[in-house]
């Protein structure tokens, strides 16, 4: 578990299975997402639904 502060956080993690969580003032956000080993991904977390 983490915590980073910015419009473009990133990390490098172990291959799995992940929930990230995003807080935009009251509103918490979140994302599943899973990691595979060798294959480079970014991961969007929307905050509105356009």
């Amino acid at each position: 578990m983490f915590t980073n502060i910015g419009a473009f956080p990133s990390a490098v993690l172990s291959e799995g299975d992940y929930l990230v969580f995003a807080k935009r003032g009251d509103q918490v956000y979140n994302r599943e997402f899973q990691v595979i080993a060798g294959a480079a991904k970014e991961i969007e977390v929307l905050t509105t639904v356009y």
